[in-house]
């Protein structure tokens, strides 16, 4: 449309031509084209002051203050420039408020005071960026915001504090604008617009008032966490889907504030149960603590209409619960709600059925682990002894021909002998031969009652016999593993036949995205026979579970591993995914993280869903090569060792890995560890995985579109991985999705910088950018598409990292097995840790948290690498050789040059990418690793 159309007198549509072309420019200003925004705003701004029509005015401005507010908070321009555009915006917004279309449409209005409360924060952001920011500007300009924060002098601190009370203020007329209306179905959207503003604006400056970098008047103090709490409860009410992702939030601001909890429970009923669904795991979590009884009323009620939600988030959170007497009262409520969830006798069934899948030699070994802590204490606890003992027994000796144990269930469900499942036909050989060898009841006692009193010596013997026993029983020439589903639980195999009516569900179809509709939810028909043995440690199995539908859903039996930390971060991936959806750039690119449900039944046994036509990367690579390809590979796995070394046992300084490669890393220079790396490579061809994704494809078009979905799925796992602080990032640990390309990541059992700190050889690369990968991207290799997904992917999540820290906080409400081990072995790695710590039995969850938080305020990779390596590697001989590597030259490695905080997203990549493509870290990497792939 051309300038002389709009100008046009006799032109009947000129009013909605101009509001369309306002349109456009919100959707240039939304996509963060600001030279197209501000070309049309400039364009029609005098056929807008032509038009004289109250309400056009109105949205231009509106156009204009969404413009400027949104180049500010992701434009690359000048404090000064952002400053002065956005008092301007307050300015013409000021103007607006006079006119009398906000009296006449309160949708408007709302809006209006939505935007003035945008242009506060954005001067609050330029303010808080940096302190000597007002030095560069006009003194016009500094007048200005002294004039709208209503101070006299220039006192940052003070003017800071004035603002967020103005911006406050702005969003409660923006509310009360909205609640004078009937919240009918037509301005609903308006209505959650309004309390999100205001939830989002409270939330975040009390967050900084959490982190002491503004201060807050007492009657925000005060107000704020009320504030936060009834409106993300109204918007829940409205049906937003950004409220129920942030309703974490209110968990946290009701443990500290009884106001807010009062109000959190006043209000909380309003809301229907099922859009808590998603948030189980974290309200079950509580029900120990004194803000437990806050989320009583929603527990009980998805007890009642969605009880297959509740039971198994409450079955595992309740084996961590600690009474006293003075929470007697919620121990009181988890007895009734246990009691509505009796009714669902095949629950435990399949628990103590899944059981049966792990491997015996598995069982005894995660029991001797665990008991013997409490063997080698002076002083030792009977009673943790002695039940730690009957656990053990009764899921292995308490008699060949008995039931399977149900010590496991037996607190959340009461089983008769009859109503329980048989012990499998596999598990009872392997117990008939142990028992042939030791006399279990014999040496320990009955129910272990010699056990307390045994001395050390006696402990270890007998232990070792029994370990060495089971270690007999892992012969798969004596002791092949069935493939048959009858010789693991003839319950399951014979279920199909079974003549009462089943309501058990498949599990993982409760996704708190949308009310769920239980009698239309896929049941339990059957199982498959067929049994399919993983090749990994503890041998899990793949089951087939035949559903309702007629159609066979899979999944992985993992059992002896607690599998919180994997649920916990699929739905934290499932977070990110939302919030890739909400940014228009990773949204119109398609940015997703592939996610799978994960199943945690008890701390013991879960379920991982099966994900079909996927191959491990390394089986993927491996596939391409050729007879003698293949032995060139193992050629590039003895440079490796001849580069290392290989652990010594007449040496006690090198009986390890962790010390062998501790040396190497004193003693080889970067020259050496570059031309190791390079030695390893050129046993590779450079272009297996080109080879690969060739032959995957139909057509060279084919091979574009799988390469292309490879990169941005690498690329948007890679910077997930890494504010998770997810390692050990082997081939085996990515499968490759045959039908479109795309990277999916498995086995997050190192997250939260554990690689690093715990394991023998620290992991110092932040995600996997191998050369198989570049390769396949050349000739930009790294640079191009994966720098700029990963940009566009750290600053969605930077922009949103509230939400993650907010679901984040189920880590430290209920502590995994691995979590608290870890804890322990911090304590022993680090002085003056349990000394520090002792006050807070939480610490080591809430570090965790912080330093994810401190990722995603910019952090310089390098130095998380450090200040992990610090916390469990600072005694290490070798700490400051795997510090200065880390670190790299200031002028060969961008990392080192740079600041250790406050990095731009442009600059965090730059920095990860450096660090994750080091030659000198990768010539010094685990060489099951096989960085050189």
């Amino acid at each position: 449309m051309e300038d002389d159309q709009v100008d046009d007198e006799d032109d009947l549509f000129k009013k909605q031509k101009i509001l369309l072309r306002l349109l456009e420019a919100d959707c240039a200003t939304e996509q963060n084209i600001f030279p197209v925004a501000k070309k049309l705003l400039n364009r029609y701004r005098k056929a807008v002051k032509k038009l004289d029509d109250g309400q056009t005015e109105v949205h231009f401005y509106h156009t204009y203050a969404r413009t400027v507010q949104k180049n500010s908070l992701v434009g690359t321009s000048s404090s000064k420039s952002k400053i002065g555009s956005l008092v301007s915006s307050l300015n013409e917004l000021e103007i607006q408020t006079k006119s009398g279309m906000l009296t006449e449409d309160w949708s408007l209005k709302s809006r209006h005071h939505v935007l003035q409360n945008q242009s506060i924060d954005g001067i609050l952001n330029v303010l808080l960026q940096s302190d000597n920011a007002p030095d560069q500007w006009d003194d016009d300009v500094i007048d200005k915001v002294l004039s709208i924060a209503d101070c006299e002098d220039w006192n940052q601190k003070q003017v800071v504090t004035s603002l967020i009370h103005k911006g406050h203020a702005y969003l409660k007329e923006a509310e009360e604008a909205v609640i004078k209306e009937t919240e009918s179905k037509h301005n609903k959207a308006e209505s959650v617009e309004a309390h999100m503003a205001l939830v989002k604006y409270c939330d975040k400056y009390l967050r900084l008032y959490e982190d002491e970098e503004v201060t807050l008047s007492p009657e925000l103090k005060t107000a704020f966490p009320k504030t936060i709490c009834k409106s993300l409860l109204k918007s829940m009410v409205l049906d937003s889907a950004d409220a129920r992702q942030r309703f974490p939030r209110l968990l946290q601001l009701i443990e500290h504030d009884t106001d807010a909890k009062k109000l959190f429970i006043q209000e909380v009923g309003d809301v229907p149960c099922w859009m808590f669904i998603a948030w189980i795991g974290q309200m079950v979590a509580i029900l120990d603590k004194p803000e437990g009884n806050a989320v009583h009323s929603i527990l009980h009620e998805i007890a009642s209409y969605y009880p297959q939600s509740l039971i198994y988030p409450l079955k595992v959170s309740s084996e961590s619960y600690s009474w006293t007497n003075s929470n007697k009262k919620l121990k009181d409520f988890v007895d009734e709600l246990e009691d509505k969830l009796k009714s669902l006798t095949d629950v435990p069934r399949l628990i103590l059925a899944l059981m049966q899948f792990e491997q015996p030699n598995s069982v005894f070994k995660d029991w001797y682990q665990e008991i013997k802590p409490l063997m080698v204490t002076s002083k030792r606890d009977k009673v943790a002894i002695t039940k730690c003992y009957k656990e053990m027994y009764d899921k292995l000796f308490a008699g060949k021909n008995q039931q399977a144990s149900r010590k496991e269930t037996q607190s959340l469900y009461d089983l008769t002998q009859s109503e329980s499942v048989e012990m499998g036909v596999f598990r009872k050989k392997i117990i008939t031969s142990v028992t042939k060898t030791v006399d279990v009841d014999k040496c320990f006692g009955k129910n272990g009652e010699k056990l307390a009193s045994m001395s050390g010596k006696d402990f270890q013997n007998t232990a070792n016999l029994l370990m060495k026993a089971f270690t007999d029983t892992t012969d798969e020439r004596k002791f092949p593993i069935p493939n048959s589903l009858k010789e693991y639980c003839t319950w399951m195999s014979n279920y199909g036949s079974l003549d009462y009516e089943k309501h058990l569900e498949i599990p993982g179809q409760y996704t708190g995205k949308s009310k769920p509709m239980p009698e239309y939810h896929i049941k339990i028909a059957g199982f498959g026979e067929e049994v399919k043995v993983m090749a990994s440690l503890r041998k899990p199995k793949r089951i087939t579970i035949r559903g309702t539908d007629e159609k066979d859903y899979k999944f992985l039996v993992k059992g002896g591993e607690d599998l919180r930390q994997d649920q916990r971060i699929e739905q934290l991936f499932s977070l990110m995914n939302d919030i890739f959806l909400d940014d228009p750039k990773c949204c119109s690119s398609n940015y997703r993280l592939h996610t799978y449900q994960v199943v945690s039944m008890t701390t013991r046994v879960g379920l991982i869903e099966w994900v079909e036509n996927t191959i491990p990367l390394k089986d993927f690579l491996q596939g391409e090569m050729t007879d003698k390809e293949h032995l060139l590979n193992r050629k590039a796995s003895d440079v490796w060792i001849n580069h290392v070394g290989v652990p010594n046992p007449n040496n006690k300084d090198l009986k390890e890995w962790g010390a062998v490669y501790g040396k190497m890393f004193k003693v080889k220079s970067k020259t050496q560890a570059i031309k190791a790396l390079t030695d390893a490579q050129n046993f590779i061809p450079w272009d297996l995985s080109r080879r690969a994704y060739l032959k995957l494809s139909s057509s060279p078009a084919g091979f574009f579109t799988l390469r292309k979905h490879f990169a941005v799925s690498h690329s948007v796992i890679c910077i997930c991985n890494y504010i998770l602080g997810i390692g050990d990032r082997h081939l085996s640990n990515f499968m490759v999705d045959l039908e479109t390309g795309g990277m999916i990541g498995i086995d997050f059992g190192h997250a939260f910088g554990s690689a690093t700190q715990f394991l023998g050889v620290p992991e110092l690369i932040p995600f996997r950018l191998t050369r198989q990968i570049t390769n396949l991207l050349m000739p930009l290799k790294e640079k191009g598409l994966i720098e700029n997904t990963m940009i566009h992917t750290l600053r969605a999540i930077r922009n949103n990292h509230d939400m993650l820290l907010n679901t984040m906080d189920v880590f430290i409400k209920d502590q995994s097995m691995d979590w608290l081990q870890n804890a322990e072995k911090q304590k022993r790695d680090v002085d003056g840790t349990d000394v520090e710590t002792s006050k807070d039995h939480d610490w080591y969850p809430k570090q965790k948290v912080a330093y994810a938080k401190r990722k995603m305020q910019g952090a310089n990779p390098w130095c998380i690498t450090r200040d992990e390596l610090k916390l469990g590697k600072s005694k290490n001989a070798a700490f400051e050789y795997f510090v200065k590597v880390t670190k790299g030259d200031s002028s060969d490695n961008v990392r080192a040059a740079l600041p250790e905080t406050g990095l731009t997203p442009e600059q965090q990549v730059a920095c990860l990418i450096d660090q994750a493509t080091d030659v000198n870290i990768l010539g010094r990497t685990w060489k099951g690793w096989e960085p050189w792939m």
